[in-house]
């Protein structure tokens, strides 16, 4: 039986390529993908997501609406490092209904599902959060949540803090409390995982996947410029190749405590080796990454 998946995240490039590698997966049954601002307003995000299912054909995924500001704050949207909408792509013909909501979709489907469910989260914790904030007993049909965010020492959206947790980090601190193993993807996870601009065209197969890849990282390339010499940063898709092959790292146990100030340290963590329910994933085996992309594309 196939696993069952909900996505929440916040499309956004890597969001994207990340979503084109879970629906590769023939092991999992994509529940629905939860929508969370961050990358770029709510309302962006969805039809962003939207878009994305619609021209792969897989508009049988529900895509669902959720927060459109953090838990005590507001969102601090990611367009200057996404480009326009966040992904560079004209998606005004989609209509985002605001009659569904994210907290009401992962509580129904996670007490329905006759097997547990798996968790990946892309962007802000909020949605997250806010549902086992409500009902921690939805636990018990959790099998595992993996979550991309934080940085342990040098952060990509002030010196100090990642972009996923500074936008939320009470979200942040109540996800990694929980009691919950968390598989958690940082900054640090990637240190050797930059894609240059002849890496990322190996992922640009002849599929409908690999073709619109090819869209959205040359869109990508153009709007940053000289910025994107260090190479595109697949943060958000080595959290989906981590859940799909855990063994493509090696990892660390611990705990992670979080800032909440409202400074630049907002969302700040540090990691705590040890006992506790956090596996930080550490050594990412590059080549067999992009491995994974480029076969899952290729279909």
């Amino acid at each position: 039986m196939k696993q069952p998946v909900i996505i929440d995240c916040d499309p956004g490039t890597d969001d994207a390529i990340a979503l084109f590698l879970a629906l590769n997966n023939p092991d999992w049954d994509i529940l629905g993908i939860t929508i969370t601002g961050g990358n770029a307003s709510l309302t962006d995000c969805v039809k962003n997501a939207l878009y994305l299912l619609d021209t792969t054909k897989n508009t049988h995924i529900p895509v669902i609406p959720g927060a459109s500001n953090a838990i005590e704050r507001e969102f601090r949207y990611g367009y200057d490092y996404h480009g326009l909408n966040g992904m560079g792509i004209d998606t005004e013909k989609y209509h985002v209904d605001y009659q569904l909501d994210a907290i009401s979709f992962i509580t129904s489907q996670i007490e329905n599902s006759v097997n547990p469910v798996k968790i990946i989260a892309l962007g802000p914790l909020t949605n997250i959060a806010k549902t086992f904030q409500k009902n921690q007993d939805l636990l018990n049909k959790v099998n595992e949540i993996i979550v991309m965010g934080g940085a342990f020492g040098k952060g990509n959206i002030t010196p100090y803090s990642e972009f996923n947790f500074y936008n939320d980090p009470e979200a942040a601190s109540l996800v990694l409390n929980l009691k919950k193993n968390i598989t958690l993807i940082t900054l640090n996870s990637l240190e050797n995982v930059f894609l240059n601009r002849e890496q990322c065209k190996l992922l640009m197969t002849e599929s409908v996947y690999g073709k619109i890849t090819e869209i959205i990282l040359n869109k990508w390339f153009e709007f940053r410029g000289e910025l994107s010499s260090r190479g595109y940063e697949p943060c958000d898709v080595i959290a989906v190749a981590v859940a799909m092959i855990p063994d493509i790292c090696d990892y660390e146990q611990g705990s992670v405590s979080i800032s909440c100030s409202y400074d630049e340290y907002a969302g700040t963590s540090e990691f705590i080796k040890g006992q506790g329910r956090v596996r930080h994933a550490i050594n990412i085996n590059s080549d067999r990454f992009i491995k994974l992309i480029r076969d899952s594309f290729s279909y």
